[in-house]
């Protein structure tokens, strides 16, 4: 016969044994869930943080073109317009249970005003040779948007001299170009149509990390010379520009969809040896690092004569962020 306190202490090491086990099982069922999870995250979150990123970009493109196109459109109506550059969106979380929740790192963006960061001269010279400034050191001001990310590459926004782009490190691209209208009319006669808007008031930033940033554009003093009949020989345009790249790459590609050409290889008598021309001052465009001078020459159809008719159109606009 067993004894009674024998028995009783076999009993409570089989329910300790049973506690033992339910205790490891649970410790594998988290260690388990454990790895998963680390595996999970490992694995989704810098997907889910680039998408979100990536949506950002697209929200910040579409304000800035908008943006810019009201600047430009506010020369010729005076509306005043507030742009809004988004905050990032929220980026999707992975929850599991008992172990909460986890995300991408969010993005951070400015949102900034430059009162002198570029400038545009505008001349054009008369068949007799006189040279008339229908601009000069006009069309300043930058507003721009830079966005620090972690699961993609960082990118940014400008609009300067009513164009708008899309910055990627030393690389830009023109997404809008100021209004521009070049047309070869007849053979004998080119019709050009610019128009520059300027930005000014106190330099300023804003973070879009967490809000959106709204800017206010108000529409000041305009000018604008419509020209119907030819007032010009020739035409210079100079941009001082953070960008001068793409820049001349915009305007190539608006001259050569107008049927202009930089260089004729037999040229009629009496007619010009180029439609235009565009060099970066004081070296080439792609290597112009930090900022540089694009200079725009455009001659007429024919040599030594008045056959382009020239309209340049100006506005400033004061600019506030909040």
């Amino acid at each position: 016969m067993i004894p009674k306190r024998l028995t009783a202490r076999k009993a409570a090491l089989a329910g300790d044994e049973r506690a033992l086990a339910g205790a490891i099982g649970i410790i594998l069922m988290l260690a388990v869930a454990v790895t998963v999870y680390a595996h999970t995250v490992r694995g989704n979150i810098p997907v889910y943080g680039e998408q979100a990123e990536h949506a950002w970009d697209e929200r910040v493109s579409t304000a800035f073109q908008d943006l810019g196109r009201s600047i430009a459109g506010g020369i010729s109506t005076g509306a005043p317009v507030t742009g809004t550059i988004p905050a990032p969106p929220p980026p999707e979380k992975i929850s599991l249970p008992f172990l909460g929740s986890a995300g991408p790192v969010a993005p951070a963006g400015t949102v900034a005003f430059a009162p002198a960061c570029t400038r545009a001269s505008v001349l054009h010279t008369l068949g007799s040779g006189q040279i008339v400034t229908d601009l000069a050191g006009g069309s300043n001001g930058c507003l721009t948007f830079h966005a620090t990310t972690l699961y993609s590459p960082p990118f940014g926004y400008a609009i300067e001299m009513g164009g708008v782009l899309r910055v990627q490190g030393q690389s830009a691209v023109i997404l809008a170009g100021p209004p521009l209208q070049l047309d070869p009319a007849t053979p004998t006669e080119y019709r050009i149509a610019l128009a520059l808007p300027g930005l000014r008031g106190s330099a300023a930033s804003a973070s879009a990390d967490s809000a959106d940033v709204h800017v206010d554009v108000v529409p000041g003093p305009s000018a604008s010379e419509v020209e119907q009949e030819p007032n010009a020989a020739r035409a210079t345009w100079t941009f001082d520009t953070s960008h001068p790249a793409a820049w001349k790459t915009w305007l190539d590609a608006r001259f050569v969809q107008a049927g202009l050409v930089a260089s004729r290889a037999s040229p009629l008598p009496g007619q010009s040896s180029s439609d235009y021309s565009i060099a970066c001052v004081p070296v080439d465009c792609s290597t112009a690092a930090g900022g540089g001078q694009v200079n725009v020459v455009i001659e007429g159809p024919r040599t030594d004569m008045q056959d382009i008719r020239l309209s340049i159109t100006y506005g400033l606009a004061d600019v506030s962020i909040r």
